[in-house]
């Protein structure tokens, strides 16, 4: 039998229909990024200070569908204060609020995201700069690490840090901030605050936030301590803080304070009284010159051999009902009396730098 033959017109019709079938049995691409209508996150929107969570975001295209693996894009408003990697963790890095986006193509999502610190509450006048709020923030956050990380414990009850213009106690021109009970007030409007720049007033705030410690876990007042040990410690320990944040080495602040010391001494000859004549809050208070400075130059050289941890020490002998001269002894290895005699030639013995470094 003869071969048959396809007609003319058979051959071009088969292999169109064949290319269409091909073209038909491709896979088809969503295109994750044009494909998506929607983007929803999901998760925490707090966290301590310090701490991470994990944020996921849904993408989804316009019949609502969950789109698998679509690529997300996150971002931070501010990633100083709150940082968030490209899988979703976020870092709290420091006290603040900021916004948090997932995108994916041409659409987004967006959460309000804010770090705190437990035990702290933190209210500010209305006219209050950021740049204040956040420092204030910043300050308080490193004195409860610092304070941590030397003794092991921190403040546990509930303490409200106020920053503001006009308020009772910030009456002196010269008051920058002070502590009482369970509160710390800073006076954003006095000179007092306004001429410091901004590592001094984080030694200030330090400075105060060691003063609670020292009421929550010395259950120490000026009438159970000395007062030149209460402020001079909580001067060393401010100084120690910034200095732990690498914000001013310690060697530097050490140094203005002896150079503060040494021109006072030598504009008003012969300087500040002896420490042991200002055991007492009122007379203290009332001594004219750097007597914050000098105590502070006192507690450092009460530490040295024995490092920060003897101010703990010396805390926990007072709260169990020792007298503050003999929790001292105890604390620092030796009595008031014999500190009083070896002082004097400690500090003759400091050098004196030629010139301020530390913004004072």
């Amino acid at each position: 039998m003869a071969p048959r033959h396809l007609l003319p017109w058979v051959l071009p019709a088969f292999l169109a229909f064949i290319a269409a079938c091909t073209q038909d049995s491709k896979p088809t691409s969503h295109g994750t990024e044009s494909a998506a209508a929607s983007v929803e996150i999901s998760g925490a929107r707090a966290a301590q200070a310090g701490e991470s969570v994990f944020l996921s975001a849904a993408v989804k295209d316009s019949s609502g569908v969950l789109i698998p693996g679509a690529v997300v894009a996150w971002s931070s408003s501010d990633s100083s204060l709150i940082e968030v990697s490209a899988s979703g963790t976020v870092n709290a890095r420091r006290i603040g609020t900021v916004v948090l986006t997932a995108s994916s193509g041409a659409v987004h999502d967006t959460v309000i995201f804010t770090s705190s610190l437990t035990p702290y509450t933190f209210l500010f006048a209305d006219t209050a700069s950021q740049a204040d709020r956040q420092l204030i923030r910043d300050a308080v956050q490193n004195a409860h690490a610092f304070q941590m990380a030397t003794f092991g414990k921190g403040l546990t009850d509930s303490t409200t840090v106020f920053g503001g213009f006009t308020i009772s106690g910030c009456a002196s021109p010269g008051a920058s901030a002070f502590a009482g009970g369970r509160t710390i007030t800073v006076c954003l409007g006095n000179q007092g605050w306004k001429v410091h720049k901004p590592v001094i007033r984080q030694k200030i705030l330090q400075h105060e936030l060691f003063h609670l410690w020292q009421f929550k876990h010395w259950s120490a007042t000026p009438a159970t301590s000395a007062a030149w040990v209460m402020e001079g410690s909580a001067e060393l320990m401010a100084y120690r803080g910034i200095a732990a944040r690498g914000l001013l080495a310690f060697e530097t602040g050490l140094g203005c304070q002896v150079k503060e010391s040494a021109d006072f001494a030598s504009r008003t000859p012969p300087g500040l009284p002896a420490l042991s004549s200002v055991e007492g809050l009122q007379a203290f208070q009332s001594t004219q010159g750097p007597l914050y400075t000098h105590s502070m130059l006192a507690m450092n050289f009460l530490t040295t051999a024995g490092g920060l941890t003897t101010l703990r020490a010396y805390g926990d002998s007072v709260k169990a009902g020792a007298s503050w001269q003999a929790a001292f002894t105890s604390a620092f290895g030796k009595s008031p009396a014999t500190f009083y005699g070896e002082f004097p030639g400690y500090v003759s013995g400091l050098t004196v730098p030629a010139n301020y470094l530390c913004g004072i």
